[in-house]
This record gives C-alpha cells, structure tokens and sequence, in this order.
C-alpha cells in the first residue's frame, strides 16, 4: 500500500486537483465516525503518512516485483535486517486508487473519562484546545482532518510558521498562525484554560500581538476552481478548522 504522502508527492508541487482528495475525505470521515463512535478512540495523529492507499488493481504489484528483479532498489543491510527504500510506482489517476485506510494506532487515546489534556499531534497541525491544555476529544481529529485537506490541496499546511528554539515560543507563534485564519478564540475557550494569563490578557486579547501575520483566513486558500466550487470547499474545511 502507498501512502497518502507518496501520492501527494507525485504530483506538482505536492498539490492534489479537488477531484483527487474530495473521496479521500469521505472514506476517512467515515472511518473517524465508526473509530469515534463505535470504538470510542481518537486518533491523534491524522496526517498523510498515517493514511494508506489500497490498490484497486492489484496486478501493479505484479509490474514492482519485475522492476525489482531487473532493476533493484537501493538498501541498507544491518546486523539483524535488510531497509529497503519505497518504491512509489502506483500511478496518479484517481479512478486507479482504493479505498484510504487509517493506520497507526501508536499514539491513540481512549474516550472513556474527561477530556485528555496532554500534548498530542505534530506541531503545525496542533488544535487550539490541545496547545492551550484547555481540554480536547475526539474534535482533535476532525482537526487534523481540516488541516490535512488543506495540505493535499495547498502543498502546505494552514497554520506553519518557522521552527524555533523553545517550546514556548512555539505555542504562541502557533496561536499567532491560527487567530488570523479563525478570528479571535472564544471566550468560552479562553476560560477553560489553566494559564491563560500567559496567552491572554484579563480581556482575552492574545499576549503576543505582533507574532500575528495579517491574512484573509480560510478565504486565502488558492484553487485553481469555479468561485462556487472555492465557497463550497471553504464552508466545508471551515467546519472542521475552527475554534
């Protein structure tokens, strides 16, 4: 199975055309509503290389196995096993690609009690209530969903910003990437927050003002698509990114 990662980096720029991931999305909000609310398991980590493709046709498999005899991939012997690198053969057309299967289970977390508060998910895909420690549930997902889609369809993420040499600096340039794309948080957030006077002042105004960059928010988003298609996509990926 190829992973969605491979695929993505197939095509220019690592953007998909809409065609692409619109049926990627659905299987894998179907299979979040079963893990969600017949498993009762959130995910925690939703991105490209947790997400593999099923071969519709499997004679491609046939196709790699002579490529690899005639012409062997590079690998690396070590004392105990053989690494071999990926092979990522398995062609770019949508009508050629199974079913998205979500895969590593490693970092998932019951919902059994309370919500989680421990830090979760990769840092530029991190939702607001899991920085914050304000308290996150299965709503991590669909995040990272929304953040996901994104990506497929930009070549980016919607909230990276640089790397930097602490983790405090981090949090808050992360909030500083989001608030332009959603507005403001809540109040009703800002109050779940156990130290949230080093975020917000008394009136909820964010701390760190000038780490926030000017943009359009979820409008920004560049489609090569009718305006009404652009709005459709908006209104659906604005119901999964947000507050």
């Amino acid at each position: 199975m190829p992973s969605l990662w491979m695929l993505k980096d197939r095509f220019h720029g690592n953007v998909l055309p809409l065609d692409v991931p619109r049926p990627i999305t659905m299987t894998i909000l179907e299979g979040l509503r079963y893990l969600h609310t017949q498993c009762h398991v959130i995910h925690t980590d939703l991105k490209s290389d947790n997400i593999m493709m099923a071969l519709r046709d499997p004679s491609v498999l046939d196709t790699v196995a002579q490529d690899e005899t005639k012409s062997p991939i590079p690998q690396k012997q070590l004392p105990d096993r053989t690494i071999y690198l990926s092979r990522n053969d398995f062609g770019l057309e949508a009508k050629g690609l199974g079913r998205p299967v979500i895969t590593d289970y490693g970092l998932a977390v019951r919902k059994d009690g309370p919500p989680h508060d421990h830090l979760i998910q990769p840092d530029g895909d991190r939702a607001p209530e899991v920085v914050l420690k304000a308290g996150w549930s299965y709503s991590a997902d669909i995040w990272n969903l929304g953040a996901l889609i994104w990506d497929l369809s930009q070549g980016h993420g919607p909230f990276d910003t640089a790397k930097s040499d602490t983790s405090e600096s981090t949090d808050e340039a992360h909030l500083a990437s989001i608030i332009p794309r959603l507005g403001p948080p809540p109040l009703d957030l800002i109050q779940r927050v156990a130290k949230r006077s080093r975020y917000f002042d008394d009136e909820g105004h964010f701390n760190a003002p000038d780490l926030v960059r000017q943009t359009e928010g979820l409008k920004a988003i560049d489609l090569d698509v009718e305006d009404a298609e652009k709005q459709a996509f908006i209104e659906f990926i604005s119901k999964m990114l947000r507050w």
